[in-house]
């Protein structure tokens, strides 16, 4: 089980607990509900942010952020997503993590700040992907930031994360799903799909 703490679920909490390190009260938007991202909403939890909001466009891994300490959900199909966050925050918000590696949500997580608000791209997109930004909207302090693989010691920041699940804080087994080996077939068909979040092969 705890496999998944060395890639994605470390580099999505590590975005919240060692690069942004949100306060209590302060509101925030994970772009993306895959394991890094639910894995950053998980840490904002723990950090006690006031406003969670995760975004993304299959209703099952939104409720599954609910359940992980998401405050409000959008469905990116449904609307235009800067409006909707506009609606919860309404002079923006703090923080934004970017997991989907989409352009587009690159783009409206910086636009989603509110003044001096910071922006972390955590997801890679094919290369050569490009983002555009309006230079007025990050001239009034707004910071968008590149982060990579937790921003931790993996020999200290991973005790850590066992030590909150241990808690209760942290239930990241949640994201996940045991598969036999000889069905590794179907784990990648639906780790494709989205009805799985991190699957785990298990060798009998």
């Amino acid at each position: 089980m705890l496999g998944p703490l060395g890639c994605g679920v470390q580099t999505g909490s590590g975005a919240v607990l060692n690069k942004l390190k949100p306060e209590p009260g302060t509101s925030i938007v994970v772009f993306g509900a895959g394991t890094v991202g639910l894995s950053a909403i998980m840490a904002a939890n723990v950090c006690h942010c006031g406003i969670i909001i995760a975004v993304d466009v299959q209703e099952n891994r939104l409720e599954l952020a609910k359940e992980l300490g998401a405050t409000h959900t959008i469905n990116a199909r449904e609307g235009n997503v800067l409006e909707a966050i506009m609606k919860i925050a309404e002079k923006g918000v703090n923080y934004a993590i970017e997991s989907s590696g989409r352009p587009e949500n690159s783009r409206n997580a910086v636009d989603s700040l509110t003044v001096t608000g910071r922006a972390v791209q955590v997801a890679g997109g094919p290369i050569g992907s490009e983002v555009t930004l309006d230079i007025n909207t990050i001239l009034f302090e707004r910071n968008y930031e590149g982060f990579l693989m937790g921003e931790g010691v993996p020999q200290i920041y991973i005790p850590r994360l066992i030590e909150l699940y241990k808690q209760g804080k942290f239930p990241f087994d949640k994201l996940i799903t045991y598969y036999s080996f000889e069905d590794i077939n179907k784990a990648v068909e639906d780790a494709h799909k989205g009805t799985t979040i991190k699957p785990l092969l298990k060798f009998s």
